[in-house]
């Protein structure tokens, strides 16, 4: 990614923030993939959110939605330098899933990147055209622009010996437990970032629109999407108890990839902003030896 510079280079973040879900050996393989993923997808992100005309990002979605990363024609240097770098990604994953007998996983990966891409350029429609959604229309594609629901389910079709169609077409409708966690981390994202995003051309954060929907303070927004937090972390403990053997698995990631972002966004955007306590937590997992 050195070729494009607008972007953020969060690679060791990336890797913090998968091993803070799968820290065992044996998911190293995977921990690897989400790591590349998830740094991917910050590029994806800066290209929608920050650098990207308009025109630019309909033809870069629709290269996503075609998914033939070789028909680049009308694009910048910018998008075909990434989109060649993204496309041997996934030709690793792919090749992973053919070693685990797991191919069958590939066309759902590829429909939850497609969602992922629709709600980043929704977004940047909202920006160019300075449109102002409801609290609710903001919530239901910004839960997607947060990747969870799509960084989430990839990592079951990717840690997963099989999965049966039925399991797979759940994943596209984007299970509760799924949606609860990204409600926290969308949340807790704007509670911490939404000051800095208003200081340049973007839509507004959820803190804005409740302010402004519900005529009330800033403090009383907080107070209530604080308390949104709340309730999505009370959906996902108790999607959690009553878990069914067959989704167990989808809804331990999805509790401990929401544990990571109350890591990264308690206090701070840290994911944005990693010289101080990201830069800190990843030298204590990572660089410092363990004392005796």
């Amino acid at each position: 990614m050195n070729n494009l510079p607008f972007s953020r280079d969060r690679v060791g973040e990336c890797y913090f923030w998968s091993l803070g879900v799968w820290f065992e050996p044996r998911y190293s393989t995977e921990r690897l993939f989400i790591a590349k993923l998830g740094n991917l997808v910050t590029v994806i992100d800066d290209i929608y959110d920050a650098f990207g005309t308009i025109e630019e990002l309909q033809l870069f979605t629709n290269v996503f939605e075609r998914w033939d990363f070789q028909d680049v024609d009308g694009l910048p240097e910018y998008m075909r330098i990434f989109l060649n770098a993204f496309a041997g990604v996934m030709i690793e994953i792919e090749e992973e899933l053919r070693k685990k007998g797991t191919l069958h996983h590939k066309h759902y990966i590829i429909e939850l990147f497609k969602l992922l891409v629709r709600a980043y350029f929704q977004e940047a429609v909202w920006t160019d055209t300075r449109y102002k959604p409801t609290f609710e229309e903001y919530l239901n594609v910004s839960l997607m622009s947060f990747a969870y629901p799509m960084v989430i389910s990839v990592s079951l079709c990717l840690m997963a010996e099989d999965l049966s169609k039925d399991t797979l077409d759940w994943l596209l409708t984007v299970p509760k437990i799924v949606k609860a966690s990204s409600v926290v981390c969308r949340l807790m994202d704007d509670l911490v970032s939404s000051k800095f995003e208003q200081q340049r051309k973007h839509i507004d954060s959820s803190v804005e629109i409740y302010i402004k929907e519900e005529g009330i303070t800033e403090q009383e927004a907080i107070t209530k999407l604080n308390e949104m937090i709340e309730n999505g972390w009370k959906d996902i403990n108790k999607e959690w108890l009553n878990s069914l053997p067959s989704r167990k698995h989808l809804n331990l990631l999805a509790l401990k990839f929401t544990r990571v972002v109350e890591v990264i966004y308690k206090h701070e955007d840290s994911y944005t902003n990693p010289e101080g306590q990201m830069k800190e937590n990843i030298e204590l997992l990572l660089v410092r030896p363990i004392e005796d």
